[in-house]
């Protein structure tokens, strides 16, 4: 992509991005012409990887040398003036340097999106940083939790508050994966109506270790009058951490009138109706399919892999980003309510079992005949 004309970059506001692994799909967003925003530059340690991707998106590379402190790393990088600061980069909960890098643009006076996780007092420090910066302005930050920026996400949310409007949501079912346990809480905590972080603080929580399958441990909510179980697949393959995320995160929300299924993070949103039957007979159309997709008919359709990371991903890098820059206050970027959900993660993994250690392997292709 060719680098953005000095109209385009005029007219938007500027980001950098930090980090070029997980980066890569902030990358493809703020790339986009489609972009709220403008890609200034890439910044990293120096690999051939990132230094690449710069070159390929026609925009400047900035290495972050080693300094005493991360702000001194910052001044000696030379980074250009930017409105937001997007770090990809694991926190100090995941042994990283992210939150020390998001704490020293927050004092720079530059708003912060940080990709999760990130630590419930690693939050509260940014949050006050960002309050107190020495700056002309007070910057922002937010925590993204990604999976609930995804359009076919989004659209599943749309539908539940149709369903809402029309019937009682009687129970929520979520099979999830240890990997993403903070993004899972938080789709749940954007299906249930109404700003609750003191409800989300103070429920009672049951968590069950399968006694024949360790790698399974069942969570259940009171959320609030609302029953949520969450099927945790609490597995870890310690040389291989991102992978065997099986599954990621699947819905289905129970009312009185029916179910609404979401098979995945990037499935069509599926509705099927409660069957009724009077003298034996069934009592609706008898042409009527048992369940059909709803909502949204760009999401209609199972994605490919290229669909995932080329256009769903990047735009759910969108949304958040556009879902910052409206913000006005830091209430607005990123709430109590946002970080009830955090706490309530923290809260959730202090009871888990340690994860189970598993050999890390590729799948096996499944060929499936017709009969």
């Amino acid at each position: 992509m060719a680098e953005p004309s000095p109209q385009q970059s005029h007219t938007k506001p500027r980001a950098l991005v930090v980090g070029s692994t997980f980066g890569a799909h902030y990358v493809r967003g703020l790339a986009h012409p489609d972009s709220p925003l403008t890609l200034a530059g890439i910044v990293g340690r120096g690999s051939t990887r990132s230094r690449q991707m710069a070159a390929d998106v026609g925009v400047p590379f900035y290495p972050l040398p080693d300094a005493p402190t991360m702000d001194e790393s910052l001044a000696q990088a030379q980074l250009p003036e930017v409105d937001v600061a997007c770090v990809v980069v694991r926190s100090a909960i995941s042994g990283g340097p992210g939150d020390d890098i998001v704490n020293a643009f927050l004092r720079r006076g530059t708003t912060v999106v940080q990709e999760h996780p990130a630590h419930t007092t690693s939050v509260i420090d940014h949050l006050f940083t960002a309050r107190n910066a020495a700056s002309t302005h007070t910057p922002l930050y937010a925590l993204n939790s990604f999976y609930v920026n995804l359009p076919t996400v989004q659209n599943f949310l749309h539908c539940v508050d149709q369903v809402r409007e029309q019937s009682q949501v009687k129970a929520i079912e979520v099979r999830g994966s240890i990997h993403i346990l903070y993004p899972v809480l938080d789709i749940v905590a954007h299906l249930m109506p109404g700003p609750l972080p003191r409800l989300l603080l103070q429920q009672d929580i049951h968590i069950v270790q399968h006694p024949a399958h360790p790698e399974v441990v069942n969570v259940a909510i009171d959320w609030d009058g609302t029953p949520v179980d969450i099927r945790l697949y609490n597995r870890i393959a310690p040389q291989d951490p991102d992978n065997h995320s099986q599954p990621l995160f699947t819905c289905i929300v129970e009312t009185t009138d029916g179910e609404l299924s979401l098979d995945h993070v990037h499935a069509p949103t599926r509705w099927q109706p409660r069957s009724h039957y009077v003298d034996g007979h069934i009592t609706a159309d008898r042409n009527q399919l048992s369940s059909h997709i709803v909502g949204d008919p760009r999401y209609s359709q199972e994605p490919t892999a290229a669909q995932i990371f080329d256009q769903l991903w990047p735009l759910g890098v969108q949304r958040q980003l556009s879902h910052v820059l409206a913000a006005t206050i830091q209430q607005e970027a990123f709430g109590q309510k946002d970080l009830a959900v955090v706490q309530l993660w923290q809260d959730i993994a202090g009871q888990l079992p340690a994860p189970v250690p598993i050999d890390s392997v590729p799948p096996t292709p499944i060929v499936f005949a017709s009969h």
